[in-house]
């Protein structure tokens, strides 16, 4: 019941990161394998489908996912196991967190204890999105490997 919870806070509908696929210099590459079905109509049809890269169907297991964070510049992921692969590989990364995001993340800093690497990214009220949004997106803006 609880990981169900947390799972429905951490959710960012595709849509909502709209102005992140806007980015005229950055291509997306989507790590998520459970993608829902509006989430993936969505991808398919956006105005910027052409430097949004899908591998849905490509990943099996962690192995294939770690293969591809090492082509990336940066990985931004809200807290799954993506953003924990990430981090543990030392790959630049924003994590975007819920409001109120699980007790490993603390609430004092943008610094993660366990993964250097990590920029942390928090909601300024709870279930708004946008302000995270914006900060990756100004964190991106300012050079491949944000931090």
């Amino acid at each position: 019941m609880g990981h169900r919870r947390t799972y429905d806070i951490r959710q960012i509908p595709a849509a909502t990161l709209e102005p992140l696929f806007a980015m005229e210099s950055v291509d997306w590459v989507v790590l998520q394998t459970d993608l829902s079905e509006a989430d993936r109509q969505y991808l398919e049809v956006s105005p910027y489908a052409d430097r949004i890269h899908v591998y849905q169907d490509q990943i099996a297991d962690l192995a294939d996912t770690a293969a591809l964070i090492e082509q990336l510049d940066a990985v931004a992921s809200v807290d799954t196991s993506i953003a924990h692969l990430a981090g543990a590989m030392q790959a630049p990364l924003l994590v975007m967190l819920p409001f109120s995001a699980d007790w490993r993340w603390r609430i004092d800093t943008h610094a993660s204890r366990w993964y250097p690497s990590a920029r942390l990214l928090r909601q300024d009220c709870p279930g708004d999105w946008s302000s995270v949004v914006n900060q990756v997106a100004t964190m991106l803006s300012a050079g491949p490997r944000p931090q």
